[in-house]
């Protein structure tokens, strides 16, 4: 039994907060995968919906993708599809991350332990202010199969 297993298979969700390396051709790529990669994350099992954009006066970018299960977001995590992205996120394209990963507690459940996790910290110190230079970055924008609004 997977230590997965034996937590409360609730609505789970992953944040994100990253900056991409200045290069051009980098970000440029970044952006072709991400329009790519959002029906592919759609149609995996337990898919709840994504949202993200750039966040108001700064070069950081969100993103909060929810499954429906801790289960189901590891399943998609270690998915074939995905790897190659996320691999290039962390190798190519992000130049600072932070990552947490939250679930709804059950009902009833106690709530003991580390509540948070902190998958990643930023590789260099946050800028608090600045623009991005790329004139079509999105508005936040989302997915969802439970909803056919953005």
């Amino acid at each position: 039994m997977s230590s997965q297993d034996r937590i409360p298979q609730t609505l789970t969700t992953m944040e994100a907060a990253f900056t991409l390396h200045e290069a051009k051709e980098l970000q440029e790529e970044f952006w072709r995968h991400q329009e790519r990669m959002g029906p592919i994350a759609a149609a995996s099992p337990g898919f709840v919906a994504v949202i993200g954009g750039p966040i108001h006066r700064s070069l950081w970018l969100y993103f909060s993708g929810k499954w429906a299960t801790p289960q189901l977001m590891d399943k998609w995590q270690s998915d074939a599809k995905h790897k190659p992205a996320q691999e290039a996120a962390h190798s190519r394209w992000f130049a600072s991350v932070y990552l947490r990963k939250w679930r709804l507690p059950a009902d009833n459940e106690a709530l003991t332990g580390p509540l948070r996790s902190r998958d990643g910290i930023p590789s260099k110190p946050l800028r608090s202010t600045g623009s991005w230079t790329r004139s079509s970055a999105p508005r936040c924008t989302g997915t969802s199969r439970s909803s056919s609004k953005p």
